[in-house]
């Protein structure tokens, strides 16, 4: 019998359960079944056609210059912005606004959760000079708005803007005011 690697003849001891040997030793094995593994990877070029055998499961062409083919660029045109309606270059085929409206990226944050752009957020801060519109004491970082209706309101301190949500719920008053009133009863010893 011949190898199929490397065509030298050799014998073996055909076994009745076992397929018969194709090659005549270890090394042979090695390098023919990765050569049939290689043919059985082999598929055709998503862009050209050509049958290749790629390195990676997910390759779907066969070269850099076919895989550019299809790549999507980025915009070249200047689009509005959708708030300021100004020019700008987008970075993105699905930027919708400029780098004035987002400003950081908490900015961009605020724009997307609350509809409020870079330059909105600005004046509310500077509307109190930057400090919180309910304690006046503390820097305004925070941006307040119901939970019911979804509108904004103003421009807090992280801490007023999370008193905040104990003061809409009326029953937090009275068990507070019950619990201060009940003097040492409460207190741990």
């Amino acid at each position: 019998m011949a190898c199929e690697t490397c065509d030298t003849q050799f014998s073996y001891r055909p076994d009745k359960r076992a397929r018969p040997r194709r090659y005549c030793s270890r090394a042979c094995f090695g390098v023919g079944y990765s050569q049939a593994a290689q043919e059985a990877r082999t598929k055709p070029c998503a862009n050209c056609g050509k049958s290749f055998a790629p390195k990676v499961r997910t390759v779907s062409h066969c070269s850099r210059a076919c895989s550019n083919v299809n790549v999507q660029r980025r915009p070249t045109t200047k689009r509005a912005c959708a708030i300021c309606e100004k020019p700008y270059q987008p970075t993105s085929n699905r930027q919708r606004w400029c780098v004035d409206c987002t400003g950081s990226t908490a900015g961009r944050a605020r724009l997307i959760r609350y509809g409020v752009s870079a330059p909105q957020w600005q004046r509310m801060v500077e509307h109190f000079d930057g400090q919180c519109w309910i304690c006046r004491a503390k820097p305004a970082t925070a941006l307040d708005h119901c939970h019911e209706t979804g509108r904004v309101r103003g421009a807090l301190c992280r801490t007023c803007n999370m008193v905040l949500h104990y003061v809409e719920h009326p029953n937090w008053w009275a068990a507070a005011k019950a619990y201060l009133e009940g003097g040492d009863d409460h207190c741990a010893t």
